[in-house]
């Protein structure tokens, strides 16, 4: 739950889901979202051996994003978008 960032998306768009211009993803304790770029939706966060996964599940639409969430124990928590480019939405409080 919180509040999360996506500031760094200096490449050409390559995945539709994903923003490619700032914007904040607030998740909220009842398992709803909302995004200026996603809208609003819910959330499911699941835990895994290998991980921690989120699917956002957007209402306008009924798309579905599946990612991985980055929990390090020094730094913030990051919603990966492109693992592979290094973007993703960093927790901001």
């Amino acid at each position: 739950m919180g509040k999360y960032a996506n500031t760094n998306f200096n490449y050409p768009p390559v995945i539709a889901e994903v923003p490619y211009e700032p914007d904040t993803l607030i998740l909220y304790t009842n398992n709803t979202f909302e995004s200026a770029f996603l809208g609003n939706g819910t959330y499911k966060i699941s835990y895994y051996i290998n991980g921690t996964k989120i699917d956002l599940t957007q209402d306008r639409s009924g798309t579905s994003f599946n990612t991985s969430i980055s929990r390090l124990y020094f730094g913030k928590t990051k919603i990966i978008l492109v693992k592979d480019l290094n973007h993703y939405y960093e927790k901001i409080n």
